[in-house]
């Protein structure tokens, strides 16, 4: 999806909350995109069955959190308990550690 369409389609729609979910590059990390409304988060979570050091290896000026190289899973936790809900996002190794983890406020979503 090129980058541009997807902050002209969040903001057309108005649409708030919105964290991108991906995956397949055989490794975790976060990355943050500004440029629209508000930012635009893009968690990829890959490497249950296959990881690979060559990927991280890429520049990423976005990147945030990671890049972890590990077989793995990225969790997504949300506290609405808390006044302004809080958004988890980990990478988390077959053995349960955190890779890394990362949070940030839904409000910040908007």
């Amino acid at each position: 999806m090129d980058q541009l369409f997807a902050f002209d389609l969040i903001d057309s729609t108005g649409a708030n909350g919105v964290l991108l979910l991906s995956g397949n590059v055989h490794f975790n990390e976060i990355s943050k995109y500004e440029g629209g409304r508000y930012p635009l988060y893009d968690f990829i979570a890959s490497g249950m069955t296959h990881v690979s050091p060559v990927y991280p290896g890429a520049s990423n000026a976005y990147r945030v959190a990671g890049p972890f190289v590990e077989h793995n899973v990225g969790l997504v936790e949300i506290d609405w308990e808390a006044p302004d809900p809080v958004v988890r996002l980990r990478a988390l190794g077959v053995d349960g550690r955190d890779g890394f983890k990362y949070e940030l406020s839904l409000g910040a979503l908007k």
